[in-house]
């Protein structure tokens, strides 16, 4: 699921058009990098790499959630 450049470029556009005016550098790259993350989510996601249920138990248990089975 990489992207070529030029949809990455038709991507910031249409990122920059969603951007309020008062949108700070920071907003455009928080934007960016969520996005970034997203896309790299589903990639992983189609090839199949998922966490194991106990691997995300183990995570919130570390952030000190307790989760309903």
């Amino acid at each position: 699921m990489a992207a070529s450049a030029e949809n990455v470029k038709q991507k910031v556009h249409a990122l920059i058009e969603q951007l309020p005016d008062t949108a700070t550098w920071e907003d455009v790259l928080e934007e960016l990098r969520f996005v970034q993350a997203v896309e790299q989510g589903l990639t992983e996601a189609d090839r199949g790499e998922f966490a194991k249920s106990e691997e995300v138990r183990a995570a919130f248990a570390s952030w000190g959630a307790t989760l309903e089975s």
